[in-house]
Parts: C-alpha cells; structure tokens; sequence
C-alpha cells in the first residue's frame, strides 16, 4: 500500500496480527467483494433481459413503403410507385399495379386507384365496384364506406357513404366525413366544424369541434377545440379537458398516446398519466402489449409500465398486427418484424 495513502499509517500501527494472516483476510475480503459484485451484475443482467424481447425479421426490409397487416390477413406495400398486396410470407398475392390503396376491410373489399379514379377490388384484384370515386375509404364493420365523387360538371362533390355495391345509402351532403366507430357512430363534417353522425346519415352530436376522430371502444373519442385535443363520451359530453397538443385513440390495454410540452406519454381513461411524457412521439398500443415509441432520432418497443423491451433500433415503426407482424424501416427500406 502507497505511503500516502490515508489508510496507511492506521495499518501499520494498529494491525496487531502477522503479515501472514493479515495477507490471508485480505485475500478473503477481496475475493467476497468480487464474488458480490458479480452476483450483483448478474442479477441485473437478467432482470434486463427478462423484460427485452428478442425479435426476427419475418419478412426483410425490401420494400419502398409497408402498411399494417389487415384482419383480412393481407398487408399493402410500395413498390416503384405502385401498390400490390402480400401474405405473411411476403409472397405477392396481387402484384404492384395500383397508384393508391388503403389495403383491405373486413369484408375483403379493398379501394385502390388507377387512373385518377378509386374502386374497390377483391382478394384477387378484380374490381367489384368500378372506379368512380375522387376518395373513398375503407369497409367499416357495418358495411359503410366514406366516399367522394365527382358530380356531373366532373368537380368534387360532397363526402357520402356506400355499401358494398357502390351504392350511396347516405348521400353526399358532407364536406368531410371518417370511418364508423364501433359504436355506429362516425367522424363527419359541415361548414368547418365537426359532429357525429349515426348510420342514417342524422348528427347524433352536433357539428361543434375543430376536428373529430373515431370512437375507440371503450367509448371515448379524441377531438380537437381551440388546438387543443381531449376527449369526449358518445353523447358528446367532454371527459378529459382538451389540454393536449396532440392525442390519439384509446388501445384495449386503456392507454392513449398523448403530446404535452414536455414530450409524449400515455394517459389512462380519466386523463392521469400512467407512463410520464417522456418520449420525442408515441403511437398507439398493439393487442400484444407493445407501442412503438421515437426517441433520440429511432423507434423501439415499450411495454404498459413505459420500459423498452425492443431498444430504439429503427428509422420507422408501427403497431404490431393481430397475426403478430409489425412494419419497420432500416436503410430506407421497410419489412416486417416479429417476436421469437
């Protein structure tokens, strides 16, 4: 031991022991802490590795741009510009041919366009509903679809909805209009203010917020007034003060992503923070758990107590789909990962 040291002149006169023994504690000692510190790392070690989940492309990062996996069991992806349809495999079931989609409803109808124009194919990209529309959107479970059309001078009409003939059963009267909500109620709006319709096309709540977005199934609905976003119940009544500077739906796990000064978090169903504002965005929770969360310039995986099971690792990233695939981006290309 360096004669300088503190300690020094404390062993030297009041160690009544030999040499010998006293190398033989010290020996001991040393060895203790060692084995405590090792044990110490190890426990940590696997506390970290219990909660991390280990991931595997299931489908390589190849294409231009990726979208979720439908119910429907088929997932739309960006090819040169052009749009085509693949299994979970990544084999193409429908080649590249279309210039826009949003990918297939529950009924197995998909709007694509081609040449200015939307319709709506089958799973073998046959049209069964002619292109006709300006806009149009996806099968909601009651078997309504927002649509745009062209009126007869070939100017944009107003926002209507049709069945899976291509019919209109609410007829364009709309200047916007979004999916039906699970409790039948849908997104629509008149002279720059936004309500709730039911499936005859009648405001259930009035036309009165900045923008409106769908009923999530525990029954509540972001909606914006005066830049701000909360959320309100189906008879239109506010339940959490729009405070927010962006939010989005409720997941089934009871969380939704919000935006405060301070960052992105999650709140529970009566505006409380159950995971603090911590992250530069957040997006919705997956079936599975899991929300992809952007920090630092990459996108991981958080669980519902906030911690990363899949480290920040992407350039892109989406919700995990209910066959258990999520879409991510490395290198300017996009695939899909899944959970060993």
């Amino acid at each position: 031991m360096p004669e300088n040291s503190r300690f020094s002149k404390d062993i030297k006169d009041e160690q009544p022991e030999s040499s010998e023994k006293h190398k033989t504690k010290t020996v001991i000692f040393t060895v203790l802490i060692v084995l405590s510190i090792a044990i110490i790392a190890a426990a940590n070690l696997l506390r970290s590795d219990s909660t991390h989940r280990k991931v595997r492309y299931a489908i390589k990062p190849q294409f231009d741009f990726a979208f979720d996996f439908s119910d429907y069991g088929l997932a739309l992806v960006v090819v040169n510009d052009k749009y085509g349809f693949i299994d979970k495999t990544g084999r193409f079931v429908i080649d590249p041919q279309f210039d826009w989609s949003w990918g297939f409803s529950e009924n197995g109808l998909a709007p694509v366009e081609t040449n200015g124009k939307i319709g709506y194919i089958d799973d073998t990209g046959k049209f069964v509903i002619e292109p006709a529309f300006f806009w149009a959107g996806k099968f909601s479970t009651n078997g309504l679809a927002f649509a745009l059309r062209y009126d007869d001078e070939y100017k944009f009409d107003k926002y209507g909805y049709i069945n899976n003939t291509g019919e209109f059963v609410i007829e364009p009267q709309f200047d916007h209009a979004d999916d039906f909500s699970p409790n039948g109620l849908a997104p629509a709006e008149v002279d720059g203010k936004y309500g709730y319709i039911d499936n005859t096309g009648e405001f259930v709540i009035e036309p009165q917020f900045d923008m409106a977005f769908c009923f999530s199934k525990n029954g509540l609905a972001c909606v914006k007034a005066n830049n701000l976003y909360g959320y309100i119940d189906s008879t239109g009544k506010s339940v959490i003060e729009a405070h927010f500077f962006g939010a989005l739906e409720f997941a089934d796990n009871g969380l939704a992503a919000v935006r405060t000064s301070d960052g992105s978090g999650y709140i529970d169903e009566t505006g409380r923070f159950v995971i603090e504002p911590k992250f530069d965005d957040a997006d919705t929770f997956s079936k599975n758990g899991l929300a992809p969360v952007y920090l630092n310039d990459k996108i991981g995986y958080i669980d519902d107590t906030g911690n990363f099971v899949i480290d920040p690792q992407f350039d892109d990233a989406y919700c995990f789909a209910d066959n258990g695939l999520a879409v991510v981006a490395v290198n300017g290309k996009y695939g899909y990962i899944e959970i060993k």
